[in-house]
């Protein structure tokens, strides 16, 4: 996760649609989804204080 001038975004709350658990991203903006169909993955929300919640969705 990094914000638009490129820094990374620490500790953004990623959750999957529908699904318990989900991330948090580290210092560097990573975060790792384990144990979850790639479906599913693809919808995602992200949130970041300061920032407006995020909906990512693939068809």
């Amino acid at each position: 996760m990094r914000d638009s001038v490129g820094k990374p975004l620490e500790a953004v709350s990623i959750s999957i649609n529908g699904e318990p658990g989900g991330a948090i991203s580290d210092q560097k903006g990573k975060y790792e989804i384990k144990d979850c169909p790639l479906i599913v993955i693809l919808q995602s929300s992200f949130q970041y204080l300061g920032f407006t919640t995020e909906k990512f969705s693939c068809d």
